[in-house]
């Protein structure tokens, strides 16, 4: 006699769960099919899509193009140099000085003045006695400095400079993408007399140059590549002097340069923390029953005070920054979510018009698509605006 294997036999249970699949997707489509053939639907579909590609534009190229429209920031005011060369070591100078760097404090980066501050050793060993003096080098790039220590002493025909160095210099922050940003940092030094560098010579020693490993760098930062570099700084003038024969003069130069960089998430989320919560309350004014007269005034005054609250915020992060000319990410960031806000509020009183000629049911339903839409695009921009932002630095 057969007997039927239970291995064999339909697992109902399985079957069951299949059924519910089939008939919650056929209900989902049912239901979109539905939604669609709506005429209120279909008038809103076109104006809804055309205004987040407006935004998404619009955005789009506050990314690609952050600087239309608006002035550059000024570079600071280094010096009447005209033009850098790269220094060529001259066997025919009189005077040879190899110099090398040991950093010790970086910070105090301001970015409202453009600054940031500095402490470092310089040591340089030359050829000649008495041939590098650091209290009268010219450092043309700082802003305030002192020379706290200095010594000199003689070594075979030459002698050995050492110097201690701290001081304000100026730096151009570029601040678009704040607070995911990286910089290059620079000071330099010149002869403050007329020496050219056919007479002196400025030579890098990057073997001796050191950052010490207890720095006192800035709080979230991190130096990324360090390098001291000579060259010469060229001066469309002779300044006068009888001694020189030509109207181009050569200075030699010594540069000190940092790249920096920072991943500040704690800033990040201390700037836009206010704007994301100000948006997920605009996004609760599309749950309001705007059909009344009452919730729909209530919904426009949230969303007026939403927008103030955005602007404000961008006032105190603006504050943070100084004049700053470049759009940055939190400014891509408040300025997105004050379209939305406006875009919100658009549509609210949109549907507060059509309650009077369309059944509820399908004007709720319609709000929820709106805001499922309005939250996705505005992730997504987020996205963008964040990963652009760090990548780019």
């Amino acid at each position: 006699m057969f007997k039927r294997n239970k291995n064999t036999a339909p697992d109902i249970t399985k079957l069951s769960n299949q059924r519910k699949k089939i008939v919650f997707w056929q209900r989902i489509r049912f239901l979109g099919k539905q939604l669609l053939a709506q005429p209120v639907f279909q008038a809103l579909l076109y104006p809804v899509f055309c205004g987040l590609v407006i935004i998404l534009i619009f955005l789009v190229a506050l990314i690609k193009y952050p600087n239309s429209g608006a002035a550059q920031t000024p570079a600071p005011i280094t010096a009447p140099t005209a033009a850098v060369k790269p220094a060529t070591k001259n066997p025919n100078a009189q005077t040879q000085c190899k110099i090398n760097a040991y950093i010790m404090r970086l910070n105090n980066f301001n970015f409202a003045q453009g600054s940031f501050f500095i402490d470092t050793w310089l040591y340089a060993n030359c050829n000649q006695p008495n041939a590098l003096d650091f209290k009268s080098v010219y450092f043309p790039n700082a802003k305030d400095y002192k020379i706290t220590y200095t010594s000199t002493a003689k070594v075979e025909e030459g002698t050995y400079v050492i110097a201690n160095l701290q001081g304000t210099f100026e730096q151009n922050w570029d601040l678009r993408n704040y607070p995911f940003d990286r910089h290059k940092l620079q000071l330099f030094f010149e002869p403050s007399e007329n020496v050219n560098d056919n007479s002196l010579v400025y030579e890098s020693d990057m073997k001796y140059s050191k950052i010490h490993p207890d720095i006192n760098l800035e709080d979230g930062w991190k130096i990324t590549s360090f390098n001291v570099k000579s060259g010469s700084s060229h001066y469309i003038s002779n300044f006068g002097d009888p001694r020189i024969k030509t109207d181009d003069f050569y200075f030699p130069k010594l540069m000190i340069t940092f790249d920096i960089q920072r991943n500040s998430y704690m800033s990040f989320f201390k700037l836009t923390a206010g704007v994301y919560v100000t948006f997920a309350i605009c996004l609760l004014c599309i749950f309001f029953d705007v059909s009344q007269n009452d919730l729909f005034t209530a919904s426009l005054s949230l969303l007026v005070g939403c927008l103030f609250a955005v602007f404000v915020n961008l006032q105190v992060a603006q504050s943070m920054f100084g004049q700053v000319e470049e759009i940055t990410l939190v400014d891509q960031i408040h300025i997105a979510t004050m379209l939305f806000i406006l875009f919100v509020g658009a549509l609210q009183t949109f549907f507060h018009m059509l309650y009077k000629g369309e059944k509820k049911k399908n004007i709720l339903r319609i709000e929820r698509l709106v805001l499922g839409t309005i939250l996705a695009v505005y992730v997504l921009m987020n996205i963008i605006f964040i990963a652009y932002a760090f990548m780019a630095g």
